[in-house]
């Protein structure tokens, strides 16, 4: 962490040239002026993104304007900041912040490893990618069954999916040692156990993609397929698999 900025000021404006309160000048993919950072009357900060190709993101989700929570991750280009205690802290690349930092400032507590249900491995290394097989939304001692669109909500479905990227992200701890590893998600193969009828299973699926974002970033950002299945193992709501490239 190389700066930290006092939030004093009413308007901090985050861009490309000097004449911004905070210049990142050696970022070609943030705009002159590219974002603005407003403290509210109540005290509260909010960033509203002034409209630039590349966009604003918080916690991975890009946005028009959001009120900042306390150490909220906000990349900006190739630049990440968070907030923390009246102050943007910045990081030199988005790189320095590693993802262990990530997940301890989104409260993320990756669930213990599920062993394979049959004869396969959970994941398998080949020339620099990673596969992982089919996860399902299991934590400890809880396991979401039923279908999406008849037993479950579309929101019931949204959060098997999270559950399931975080034992994704639990097998790959294991195997690679540091999340840190993992140079960008590729693609997301996601199955949902529908009801007759329903057919949204891209939005359940984004549960796994929003989830990937949040913690990597851009580098979360994949291709990605989400189909409908008349059953999944064990009544499962949702399996998963991924491929990620690993840093050489």
């Amino acid at each position: 962490m190389t700066d930290a900025h006092p939030l004093s000021t009413k308007t901090i404006r985050i861009g490309r040239q000097p004449d911004n309160d905070i210049a990142l000048t050696g970022d070609l993919d943030v705009s002159r002026h590219h974002a603005e950072l407003r403290r509210n009357p109540e005290g509260s900060f909010e960033i509203i993104d002034l409209g630039t190709h590349n966009g604003t993101y918080v916690n991975g989700k890009r946005i028009v304007s959001k009120t900042l929570a306390e150490q909220d991750i906000i990349s900006i280009g190739h630049a990440t900041f968070r907030l923390s205690h009246g102050e943007l802290r910045q990081y030199p690349e988005e790189g320095a912040m590693t993802i262990a930092d990530r997940l301890d400032s989104l409260g993320i507590e990756l669930p213990p490893l599920f062993p394979p249900a049959g004869n396969y491995l959970p994941c398998v290394i080949d020339e620099g990618l990673v596969y992982v097989g089919g996860h399902g939304p299991i934590a400890v001692d809880q396991m979401m069954r039923g279908k999406v669109g008849g037993d479950l909500t579309l929101e019931q479905g949204r959060e098997a999916a999270r559950m399931t990227a975080l034992s994704i992200l639990a097998t790959l701890q294991a195997e690679l040692g540091d999340l840190g590893r993992i140079q960008r998600i590729i693609k997301v193969f996601g199955m949902v156990n529908v009801a007759p009828g329903f057919d949204r299973t891209p939005a359940v699926i984004d549960g796994c993609s929003d989830l990937l974002v949040e913690i990597f970033g851009d580098a979360g950002r994949h291709t990605r397929s989400a189909v409908g299945l008349a059953e999944l193992p064990f009544g499962i709501a949702v399996e998963i698999e991924l491929i990620a490239r690993l840093r050489t």
